[in-house]
């Protein structure tokens, strides 16, 4: 590995553990270091994922705009077909990352407006040959957004799309499985989160897993999965989702009905089939991943390499 790839590979990480600002700085550092414009194309592209998830959604869109004069600069017609597919990827992966921006100002309806657009616009690029992959994150972020809104009948169709292309991507495993949950359909849902979980996630993606996963075993009567998978996510969770998704509500009702003591219920909470409390966990999901699980841009610096997952 070379001394630029090492640096890539760093800052991705860092990026991974939601250390946006080293990461947005080994980014730009690495671009510095190629003389390469479209290379300096997608390296930019990935540093301005972080300023995104740092909340810096100007900055972002400033870097944005430069990104794409950089774009503006370059003359495609002179590329090799796996260059050009690059540009395409890498133009595309603005837009995305702006509907991204939209989403951390709390504009959902925007973002996903957004990405019907970018869809339209670049209809005739992305049918091409070898080009499935951009379509497929287009479209995959489209549902990702609706789940947040848990508008989860709409957002299954268009993951089911791509489940046979993204069977090792456990953010889009995570949230179909979650979709499925959601529509009761408890034996698919059991299958993509154990997946999910099975490929070892990042850690912001792990503990939602995990949740969703107990909430399943939960409404199938399997209450001692149940609680080993909702006490996994407890253990791993940031206090705001343990407080939104009301995890310990959950291991409550549980052990209840395990027939273990418990010390203290929340009578007001149902405790069988909890349709509507199963809705406001979904809505808690969904919005923690949005914010804090850092999905960044997929592109690559060569065709074939990701710089994130």
């Amino acid at each position: 590995m070379t001394a630029s790839q090492q640096l890539l590979e760093t800052a991705c990480t860092l990026r991974e553990e939601a250390k946006f600002r080293e990461a947005y700085g080994l980014f730009m550092l690495a671009a510095s270091q190629t003389d390469n414009l479209l290379e300096k194309a997608v390296i930019l592209l990935n540093a301005a994922t972080n300023l995104t998830q740092a909340n810096e959604q100007e900055r972002s869109r400033s870097q944005l705009n430069q990104i794409r004069e950089l774009l503006g600069s370059m003359n495609p017609s002179g590329f090799s077909k796996d260059e050009q597919a690059e540009f395409v990827r890498v133009t595309v992966g603005i837009e995305i990352e702006e509907a991204e921006v939209l989403v951390t100002e709390g504009k959902i309806e925007a973002a996903i407006e957004r990405l019907a657009a970018t869809l339209a616009r670049f209809e005739d690029e992305i049918q091409e040959p070898g080009r499935i992959e951009i379509y497929d994150e287009i479209q995959t972020r489209r549902a990702y957004f609706l789940t947040d809104l848990d508008q989860f009948e709409k957002a299954t169709p268009i993951l089911e799309e791509a489940k046979s292309r993204r069977n090792d991507d456990t953010i889009f495993l995570f949230y179909l499985g979650h979709c499925y949950l959601r529509a009761k359909r408890w034996g698919e849902a059991q299958q993509k989160l154990e997946r999910a979980l099975a490929l070892g996630p990042r850690p912001g993606i792990a503990f939602q897993a995990h949740g969703s996963l107990g909430m399943v075993f939960y409404e199938t009567g399997d209450y001692q999965r149940a609680k080993e998978e909702l006490e996994a996510s407890a253990k791993l969770a940031a206090p705001d989702y343990i407080k939104q998704a009301h995890i310990w509500k959950w291991l409550e009702y549980t052990c209840i009905s395990l027939g273990l003591k418990v010390e203290r219920i929340d009578r007001t909470l149902p405790r069988k089939n909890s349709i509507a409390y199963s809705a406001a966990f979904g809505k808690a999901t969904a919005k923690h991943l949005s914010r804090r699980a850092a999905r960044g841009a997929v592109v690559s610096s060569r065709p074939g390499k990701e710089l994130s997952g």
